[in-house]
């Protein structure tokens, strides 16, 4: 046997035995069904059989808080689907989901304003994106060959460790964060019925004047263009915004953002650009600075209903 014949059996026998091992670790440990990510599944269910004419939400974790989406069914009188998710995964979420997109969606894109400052921001963290991927492995599809590696190797570590939590008996202390927490039109609730938590100590700036990476823009517009030719419209909606952020941040930062994604995007901007509007009081959020209470929920509904209503179709 030559030397690159006895390779290529060792390297065969190699792949053979780490595809076997990795499927028994994939059947022994399985994608938690209760975790906040397995939602993720279900969003997609409800993405690929909701007819159109509807209303898509697209956007990280201050969108999933933020909607009230069978209120929003009602008064526009069209189906709504809460797409979003985490603001990790939100941009390989929205490729996700590109191919899905039908003649006469209407997609409102909410996006967390630090997405809007580097690469690794729009990329996210592995630990995020392995979770996320783990629930359908197809998702690496997304990804170079690289990150595809790197993530693997992450989903590997979170199957470890889970298995070894559930064999210690260990809670995993989700709280409210469970799959369980998410309403038919993938909104999730699980704050509504919560006790309110301590207050939010974070006080930092949401984007600073110069934080702008032009590939985040460029990522929006082709997303925006590639929805367009399939005869779907999109809109960007401000976030979830809370006042002492807001006010940290300083309106010369929200003002260059407005600027920039009007300059770089042809996508329409829903509310018009307000302070007033925008930022809502502290007592409106739950637990982080883009996380809205019930009653920043409601309040968010009612803005964008209100916005989005003059700009459906007649």
């Amino acid at each position: 046997m030559s030397q690159i014949r006895l390779f290529i059996t060792k390297l065969f026998y190699l792949l053979t035995l780490i595809a076997l091992l990795l499927g028994l670790l994939f059947t022994l440990v399985p994608a938690d069904p209760d975790a906040f990510f397995a939602s993720s599944r279900t969003k997609m269910t409800l993405l690929r059989e909701t007819p159109s004419p509807r209303v898509l939400i697209m956007g990280g974790s201050n969108t999933v808080f933020a909607i009230n989406s069978e209120r929003m069914e009602t008064e526009l009188g069209l189906p709504v689907v809460n797409t979003s998710l985490h603001g990790e995964m939100v941009i390989n979420s929205m490729r996700e989901m590109s191919p899905y997109i039908q003649k006469g969606d209407i997609i409102v894109i909410m996006l967390e304003y630090e997405l809007f400052a580097s690469q690794r921001a729009l990329d996210g963290k592995d630990f995020f994106v392995a979770q996320w991927v783990e629930y359908d492995p197809t998702r690496l599809r997304l990804f170079a060959l690289e990150r595809q590696i790197k993530l693997m190797q992450t989903i590997i570590n979170l199957k470890f460790t889970r298995g070894l939590t559930r064999l210690m008996g260990t809670d995993f202390g989700r709280g409210v964060f469970v799959n369980a927490n998410f309403n038919a039109h993938g909104d999730f609730i699980g704050q509504l019925l919560a006790p309110p938590i301590e207050e939010i100590s974070n006080n930092s700036s949401y984007i600073s004047r110069k934080e702008f990476y032009a590939g985040a823009y460029t990522f929006l517009e082709e997303f925006n263009q590639a929805a367009l030719a399939k005869g779907a419209v999109v809109y960007y909606e401000f976030p979830a915004s809370r006042d002492l952020n807001c006010r940290v941040t300083g309106l010369e930062a929200f003002q260059n953002f407005y600027d920039s994604l009007l300059k770089n995007t042809t996508i329409p901007v829903i509310t018009p650009f307000d302070l007033n509007q925008i930022c809502l009081p502290d007592s409106m959020f739950y637990d982080t600075i883009y996380h809205v209470n019930g009653e920043g929920r409601e309040i968010l509904t009612t803005r964008i209903i209100r916005d989005l209503t003059p700009l459906l179709p007649k």
